[in-house]
């Protein structure tokens, strides 16, 4: 994210995805009450569709998380990977 700031593509046949810039972060996790109903939560992107990504800061390192743009809530949160660099990996695989 330091060194691109950002990004939209494709990462497979089937995945899109859509990261952040940083100075969206904070707004974006605001707009989408993320705090209040994913408390832990750091929301980074999408799938440029129905499903948010996120930092799971409740874990060491922080994992990421794939949850449901409709209901965002902690209990929604299914891990995807244990770092940025597995996430990145899996959606190659995916």
């Amino acid at each position: 994210m330091l060194q691109h700031n950002g990004a939209i593509g494709i990462m497979s046949d089937n995945q899109f995805l859509t990261l952040l810039e940083l100075e969206e972060l904070e707004q974006n996790n605001r707009d989408y009450g993320i705090a209040e109903d994913a408390p832990g939560l750091v929301m980074f992107g999408s799938d440029g569709g129905n499903e948010a990504y996120a930092f799971d800061t409740r874990t060491t390192p922080w994992g990421v998380v794939a949850f449901p743009f409709i209901s965002i809530d902690i209990g929604e949160a299914r891990p995807i990977a244990p770092s940025f660099t597995e996430f990145l990996l899996e959606l190659q695989r995916t």
